[in-house]
């Protein structure tokens, strides 16, 4: 009987899992991700490729937490949520990033919308950027849906006709 006790107290601690709350000594580590765009006219024309002052880009707006990101050319970076520009070689075009989005505020399915500033109607995507511990271990979720819910991968391609 005694045995018996013992292994389901056993178990019992087994197959208990810690809560956010047991890891308090733990530190928690932010990860960080980036909405990325590449931008094409239909003929594949990179419309990022000219960002200065008064081209497509500079059009771009994205909202995000109640707040208006625009792009205004590479600044001193200085933290904080930001457009920039970069060219991926990989890809061969020029790549619109929104970010750094931190795991810190717990994003789950948090909207954002992307007005390109050619007339059509806005871009709506989601974003979950978090971390879960399970047994203290890390476990960090970072993706990207269109508004209908499907994953995308980014660089998320638009064409503008």
């Amino acid at each position: 009987m005694k045995i018996k006790t013992l292994l389901l107290l056993l178990s019992a601690f087994a197959f208990s899992a810690c809560s956010d709350d047991d890891c308090k000594g733990e530190p928690k580590e932010a990860h960080y991700g980036w909405m990325e765009f590449a931008v094409t006219d239909s003929n594949g024309e990179d419309l990022l490729e000219d960002n200065s002052e008064g081209s497509f880009l500079w059009g771009i707006s994205i909202r995000f937490a109640n707040k208006v990101y625009t792009y205004r050319g590479e600044l001193i970076d200085f933290g904080g949520i930001r457009l920039r520009v970069y060219y991926d070689d990989p890809i061969g075009k020029s790549i619109l990033a929104f970010g750094p989005l931190s795991s810190d505020d717990n994003l789950r399915k948090e909207k954002i919308t992307v007005d390109w500033g050619d007339g059509s109607e806005p871009d709506q995507y989601l974003v979950d950027l978090y971390t879960d511990y399970i047994n203290c271990e890390a476990q960090r979720h970072t993706a990207f849906y269109s508004a209908d819910g499907k994953q995308v991968e980014v660089p998320v391609h638009k064409v503008i006709e």
